[in-house]
């Protein structure tokens, strides 16, 4: 059963949920040294799978929608001058925790280029 959009109960558009902000904060304790600390949210909007419901030879079928995927950064860091600023020395670490990753993978099996 077809209905314009393609097999009939196939989404016809992508969510888009989601919001970003970020938020950071510093520290002087001196005019050479400077803490930071910052938090950050983001998203990638979901898409439409072009060759959506086509079955691989490895058991899986490609969903016709990829959800919002979604990210929060965390990091801290310093930056700082020292011997009467002959030296910089800054450095900061990360980490990033991402849930729902929209991910690539290649079947050459579903070949669903046009050229025109």
């Amino acid at each position: 059963l077809y209905g314009p959009n393609g097999p009939a109960g196939t989404p016809d558009k992508a969510s888009t949920d989601g919001m970003i902000y970020k938020l950071t904060g510093e520290w002087t304790p001196s005019d050479d040294v400077m803490f930071y600390a910052t938090y950050s949210e983001g998203f990638r909007a979901g898409l439409l799978n072009r060759p959506g419901g086509a079955s691989g030879p490895g058991g899986y079928t490609v969903p016709y929608a990829v959800d919002t995927d979604e990210v929060k950064n965390y990091e801290l860091g310093w930056k700082t001058e020292l011997f009467d600023n002959s030296l910089r020395f800054n450095g900061s670490a990360f980490f990033v925790d991402i849930e729902g990753l929209q991910t690539t993978i290649f079947d050459p099996s579903i070949v669903n280029l046009f050229f025109s």
